[in-house]
């Protein structure tokens, strides 16, 4: 959140339909080694794994996030997760049910590292979301 400060900085509304998917975005300044400030709007902010639908449609649709796609494509997601499993392959639904883990629990933080330890070493299922 931002005090209204008068300070040059880009404003980056993330949830637009052409834009690359958040953590995709997070990923290259990742990469590429940059620092950086950016304001996002607040809606942008909350919503910003919508579109993406936590990393699932990447599976779904591996080339969702291409720049192509996007520009041509991004206003029709996200897509229906029930119109998703209708036109999914035999393939892709065995994929998911063999490399997709959802699990929501709440722990003390002084037992993450042990829990991300035992997440890893029962699923090897990468990203994991914190």
């Amino acid at each position: 959140f931002d005090d209204g400060s008068t300070r040059e900085c880009v404003v980056n509304p993330l949830a637009r339909w052409y834009k690359p998917w958040w953590y995709k975005h997070v990923e290259g300044f990742s990469k590429r080694g940059e620092v950086g400030t950016e304001y996002v709007p607040v809606k942008d902010y909350l919503l910003r794994h919508t579109r993406a639908i936590f990393w699932v449609i990447e599976m779904m649709v591996p080339y969702g996030n291409f720049w192509l796609f996007r520009y041509l494509f991004g206003w029709l997601l996200p897509l229906d997760p029930t119109f998703m499993k209708l036109t999914t392959t035999e393939g892709v639904r065995k994929l998911t049910y063999q490399k997709q883990v959802f699990q929501d629990i709440t722990l003390p933080m002084t037992d993450m590292e042990e829990s991300v330890k035992l997440a890893a070493e029962c699923f090897d299922v990468w990203p994991l979301l914190i």
